[in-house]
């Protein structure tokens, strides 16, 4: 999955001329869900993102929007973990108007720090707004559901399952 992504994001900028580059900030508040034989765990934190974007028209309204993205999460409740990663989306995005957009995509997290128990790869799904102010300056809020596992298989008859998930609400300066 990684190589696909990664060639659909090299296709994409090497093939399109038509592109606009930026960079995005925010804040993020992440959860962590730890299912355990049974009993669920939650914890829930607030932290910071950081990346760059690009975009680049498919038609009128239509945009692909690769990114990659640094951000931030470190658990120390029940849940306890350096869970920072380098997240890349590839996001289709739709104009709604002149400066409303919707998106919505795969994304791929890749755990900087990721301890003996746990996956260092994250799969997930983003979906999103954005509204432009002006021509420069954007403002938005996504949610990112991660599917994976984050747990490495603890073994036969044990139900162990943690997932990770999002809200991210920032902004963005285009180059």
């Amino acid at each position: 999955m990684k190589k696909i992504l990664l060639s659909a994001i090299i296709v994409v900028f090497a093939l399109n001329v038509n592109a606009q580059f930026g960079a995005r900030a925010g804040v993020s508040f992440t959860s962590a869900k730890l299912s355990d034989e049974g009993a669920l765990n939650t914890e829930n934190i607030s932290s910071f993102y950081v990346g760059f974007f690009g975009v680049f028209d498919l038609g009128e309204k239509l945009k692909i929007r690769p990114e990659i993205n640094y951000s931030s999460a470190e658990f120390d409740g029940v849940i306890k973990g350096d869970f920072d990663q380098i997240r890349i989306p590839l996001l289709l995005q739709i104009g709604l108007g002149k400066k409303l957009a919707v998106m919505a995509g795969p994304s791929v997290g890749i755990r900087l720090n990721p301890a003996d128990d746990n996956k260092s790869f994250n799969f997930g799904i983003d979906t999103g707004v954005a509204l432009s102010l002006g021509e420069k300056f954007l403002v938005e809020a996504r949610y990112n559901l991660g599917v994976s596992n984050m747990l490495e298989d603890a073994g036969i008859g044990v139900d162990k399952e943690l997932k990770m998930m999002g809200l991210q609400v920032g902004a963005g300066f285009k180059f």
